[in-house]
């Protein structure tokens, strides 16, 4: 049983959370030598009240693959239509590829 208020009650002289330390620690010990001693099962873990934030994707860094890819395309005499590309680019890239161009990117 892991009634650890009950074990505190008991024993006197530690606290309820020295004692489950104590006992994780023990329990960790037991299973790792493999001795063959009887380990409680783990506690049924508690669903969440609440569900836990979603990361949103990140629209404000430039996609390095795409810029790099346009800008190698601009020297490969085999690649064609730039304008359009560039047209279809997000902002951030077109800024980025300008940036780099003139030499000012501080990234």
């Amino acid at each position: 049983d892991r009634d650890w208020k009950k074990i505190e009650a008991f024993v006197g002289t530690k606290t309820a959370i020295q004692i489950r330390s104590h006992a994780q620690k023990y329990f960790l010990k037991v299973q790792k030598n493999g001795s063959g001693e009887h380990v409680p099962p783990p506690r049924p873990k508690r669903k969440a009240t609440q569900s836990y934030p979603q990361k949103t994707a990140n629209t404000t860094a430039p996609d390095f693959t795409e810029v790099y890819k346009f800008i190698g395309g601009v020297f490969d005499p085999n690649v064609t239509g730039h304008l359009k590309k560039l047209k279809d680019m997000s902002p951030i890239d077109c800024e980025t590829i300008q940036c780099l161009e003139e030499g000012t990117w501080k990234g």
